[in-house]
């Protein structure tokens, strides 16, 4: 893991090894959430197909499953193996991201509703979302106190949650 290093414009910036369980985890659930819509997609055209009552309609659907499943299974199969994935991570007065350009994940300080943290790593809670966040052990109190203490500055109040060792 890289330290943190502050940039000129007051942020701060790292980038840390993800944990491999949560990237297999993503990939896993990711996986399934596609699974459900290939089924669902099958499942409407197999219904459109018997009320028309042409089956030939049913190789549409299929097609889509076929396509769908052939650019998809790769890179989900590439994303879950990877060996030392990495994120990089930037910390601002105002909100933390990880992430790179139009995939990059914002949680803003005052949206935060929970924040726990681990020996490596600061979940943020929202009101729809978490957001782990990789920290260097050697930086990861500076980081803890830092996002807390603009959760209080931005919310006005103490945010909820205790420190858990194994988050």
């Amino acid at each position: 893991m890289d330290r943190i290093a502050r940039q000129p414009d007051g942020s701060y910036r790292w980038s840390c090894r993800v944990d491999p369980a949560a990237q297999r985890r993503d990939a896993e659930t990711a996986g399934l959430i596609l699974l459900i819509i290939l089924v669902l997609v099958l499942a409407a055209g197999a219904v459109i197909a018997a009320l028309t009552r042409s089956w030939d309609a049913l190789w549409i659907p299929a097609l889509v499953i076929a396509v769908v499943s052939a650019m998809s299974a790769p890179l989900l199969y590439l994303y879950g193996t990877a060996k030392e994935p990495r994120e990089q991570y930037e910390l601002t007065e105002h909100y933390v991201k990880s992430g790179y350009g139009r995939s990059a994940v914002y949680s803003v300080f005052s949206k935060v509703k929970t924040v726990a943290a681990a020996s490596d790593h600061i979940v943020l809670f929202g009101k729809n979302k978490s957001h782990r966040i990789q920290v260097p052990k050697e930086d990861m109190e500076f980081v803890r106190d830092f996002i807390l203490e603009r959760v209080r500055e931005e919310s006005g109040r103490r945010p909820s949650g205790p420190e858990r060792p194994g988050c």
